[in-house]
């Protein structure tokens, strides 16, 4: 089983990374707190994620000061840690690119995944049905 580290902020550092990963397989920001909601709330849940950014790899320059108050990359911040950091730029585009084929691969892992549960007959379909 997969361990998850939660963290309060984006982990940049790969020293920082590495120290972490000797008690967890990956760290992320959002899974606990869902997947804890869910929890007492009485849904079941899962938590599934993509890496974008490896352990062994800094990211381009300090990330928490490019999220919205709702969590959401915000373009204008990154384009000022940009302007800020231009020897990021290439770093910058390998993360996108990194970021999109793991939104890709989710995305498809996703698609399988429901496809199985609905072959199974867990009654998702109709669930998901009845809450639009």
């Amino acid at each position: 089983m997969a361990r998850f580290h939660t963290a309060g902020r984006v982990i940049g550092k790969a020293i920082e990374k590495k120290h972490l990963g000797e008690t967890a397989d990956a760290v992320e920001m959002e899974s606990f707190v869902i997947l804890g909601e869910a929890s007492r709330r009485g849904v079941p849940a899962i938590g599934v994620r993509a890496i974008s950014d490896l352990a062994d790899e800094d990211l381009p320059f300090d990330m928490t000061g490019v999220f919205t108050e709702q969590g959401r990359i915000s373009m204008p911040l990154v384009l000022a840690q940009v302007a800020k950091h231009p020897q990021s730029i290439s770093a910058v585009m390998k993360l996108a690119n990194s970021a999109k084929a793991a939104a890709t691969e989710l995305a498809s892992f996703l698609d399988r995944y429901v496809e199985k549960l609905a072959a199974a007959g867990t009654g998702l379909e109709g669930r998901a049905a009845t809450q639009h």
